[in-house]
Formats: structure tokens, sequence, C-alpha cells
């Protein structure tokens, strides 16, 4: 099982990573410079090494995840909940030891063991093991939602003024507003929003390749000359946004129409 998963993120994130080089190395051709092989080696090993396009983190990251993935899957099952909400709340307060200023005010403790993006997978088990009984359930939800957005815009507005220019810190998925936000989303989705649409079914199949894929859609989008600045903003970013996923997900299907094409699309 294992091993078929680590297989299903390889094969898929290798096809793409050797796409995106093979664009940036054209580009590179067609603006004149010259590439000895050992060049294009190097850039190469370079690309593999560092992500073939920047929003390849995500893969490095589950990669991660995924090799501690067997011990993780043993401890959850032999844990109670307890066990669980001690590692979560430790967790939970390790984000806090990144923020600025606040950094300072906490005493260097260790507590990297408990930190990082370990804590997501464990949170969302955890929240679709238990089910809360408490009232007015849905007005919880959704104020974690709005309180996790709202922190946000405030701290990213006052640290935009402290420090004299934008600051986007607390975007970051390692932080505790958006947790929050996501735990609100999370229990939202489980216990009142029910999808069986075929369209959510379909983006939820190919939702690996389109991730993999979007950057290179939207670079050709942009070529184009659509972006979310080509009209204003508030009209420009959901048409680009809706036609980036429609290609995504025609591209990723029709490669999935191809012998053996399931393996590598994503």
């Amino acid at each position: 099982m294992f091993k078929k998963r680590v297989l299903r993120i390889f094969y898929p994130f290798l096809f793409w990573s050797i796409l995106y080089i093979s664009i940036d190395l054209f580009h590179k051709i067609n603006k004149g410079e010259y590439l000895t092989f050992l060049q294009i080696f190097k850039f190469i090993l370079i690309k593999l090494k560092t992500g073939a396009s920047f929003h390849f983190w995500y893969i490095y990251m589950i990669i991660g995840l995924y090799l501690f993935f067997p011990i993780i899957q043993k401890w959850l099952k032999k844990s109670d909940d307890d066990q669980i909400k001690y590692f979560l709340i430790i967790w939970f307060f390790s984000l806090f030891t990144k923020l600025p200023i606040i950094d300072k005010l906490i005493p260097p403790i260790e507590i990297s063991y408990f930190s990082g993006y370990i804590g997501y997978p464990i949170l969302g088990y955890y929240l679709t093991k238990v089910n809360f009984n408490f009232k007015k359930k849905k007005v919880i939800y959704l104020f974690l939602i709005l309180i996790g957005i709202l922190i946000t815009i405030l701290a990213t507005f006052f640290m935009t003024q402290y420090k004299g220019k934008f600051y986007d810190g607390f975007y970051n998925y390692l932080t505790p507003n958006v947790v929050i936000t996501s735990i609100g989303l999370f229990l939202l989705f489980k216990d009142f929003i029910k999808i069986n649409s075929n369209i959510i079914l379909t983006l939820s199949n190919y939702s690996y390749g389109i991730y993999l894929a979007h950057i290179f859609v939207m670079a050709m989008l942009e070529k184009l000359g659509i972006s979310y600045t080509f009209i204003n903003p508030i009209i420009g970013i959901p048409v680009t946004s809706i036609l980036c996923l429609t290609i995504s997900t025609l591209i990723v299907w029709g490669i999935n129409s191809f012998p053996f094409g399931k393996y590598i699309a994503g």
C-alpha cells in the first residue's frame, strides 16, 4: 500500500518535471544561449533538486510526509483521543514560535519534533474521527473561518505597516490563522456540505494532476494575454481561475485517456 501511494505521486511528478524542465531549456536555447551537454545535465539536476517549477515544493513536502506515514499510522491506531489532542495542542503552539514579534516572547523550548506539515494529516484524522455534539455547529464553524481570515487581513496590514513593505508571512500554511480557517472549512464540509456532483468527483480524481499542470496552463494563458490583470481584477481573477481549472482538467483527462496515461497524468 505504501509503495503504491509513493509511486502514484512519483510517476506524475517525474513526467511533469520533465515537461517543465524541457520548457525552461527550450526558452534558454530560443534566447540564443549556448549550452553544453554538461551544462544541460547540471541544469536538470539542479531543477530536480530544487523543483522543476516553484509550486513543486508541495510535492517534496508530500513525499517527506509519505515517508513518515507508516510510523504515524501505527501511532494513531494505538493512541487514544487525549494523546492525539496532546500532540495537536503542542503542534498548534509551535506555530506561534515562528511568528514575528511573538517569537521573541517565547522561550527556546525544543519542540521541533511536533512542528511542520505533519500536523495537518494528524489534524485531519482527528477531525474525521471525532463527532462534535455541541449546538450551533454551523455558526461556530463559520466563526472559525471568519476569525481566521480576519486575523490574516489584520495581521498582514499591521506587519506591513511595521516593516514598511508588504508582509505575506500570515499567508503561510504553518500559521495559526490558516490552521483555524482550515479547521472551520474542513468541519463545515464534513458535517453540512454533501457534494455528489460528477464535476466535483472528476476534479477530486484529477486534483493531483491539475495541481501539477496548472502553472503550465497559467503561463500559456498569460502568453495569450489572459491573466488577472487583463481586465478589472474583480472579473479577471475568477475568469482566469475558471479557465485555468477547466483547461488543466481537460489536459489531465486527455492524458489519462491514453494507455498508461493514468500513471503519469496525476
